[in-house]
């Protein structure tokens, strides 16, 4: 098959099984390391070797009893949820539900501070929230830092060429160790 090429359904649901079935070879994996690293770190030292396999092969048995039944416990959480259980629906909105993006919108104004103004205003009239209004100020004002940033290395960068320029003059002659500048000339002289 060329590369690019679309796969057919029967080939792309067999790696699709393959693949969730790697992935959870590769989870019981880390969850079987992880618990014996946890078993070891936790046992005194002196335990003998035959009791943390016990305790290794035990964990793996309640593991893999998780594993076969997670549809199970599963619906039954979602059961406890429904009930009222704020404790089960915690845990189901923790782990099943992608964690939800703020996008804010607001109008930009001509200058930062009428953008601020007006985000102000909305949220006094209920348009938006607090949180918005605050979340929206906190961007405005680091875009208004790095606008102030941008503004000053252009004015440093604008000095430091006028001093070059001053530096190069060469019309200008020094009176009593000082050079004495007409600014209207080197403006001039800059220009052409």
């Amino acid at each position: 098959m060329p590369d690019g090429a679309p796969l057919g359904e029967s080939t792309q649901r067999v790696r699709n099984h393959r693949d969730r079935v790697r992935f959870e070879e590769q989870a019981v994996e880390i969850a079987e390391n992880a618990l014996a690293y946890q078993i070891k770190t936790l046992a005194p030292a002196d335990l003998p070797q035959e009791a943390l396999q016990d305790a290794h092969d035990k964990t793996q048995k309640a593991l893999q009893l998780v594993l076969n039944n997670a549809e199970g416990i599963t619906k039954a959480l979602v059961d406890r949820a429904l009930q009222g259980d704020i404790q089960a629906a915690q845990l189901l909105v923790n782990r099943f539900l992608p964690e939800r993006r703020q996008i804010l919108k607001f109008n930009m104004q001509p200058t930062a501070d009428a953008t601020a103004h007006g985000l102000l205003h909305q949220a006094a009239s209920g348009q938006i929230s607090i949180q918005d209004a605050s979340a929206a100020l906190g961007l405005l004002e680091k875009a208004s830092d790095v606008s102030l940033s941008g503004a000053l290395v252009d004015r440093l960068r604008a000095l430091t060429e006028r001093v070059e320029a001053i530096k190069s003059n060469r019309n200008l002659k020094p009176q009593g160790g000082h050079k004495t500048i007409d600014m209207e000339l080197l403006d001039e002289q800059q220009r052409n």
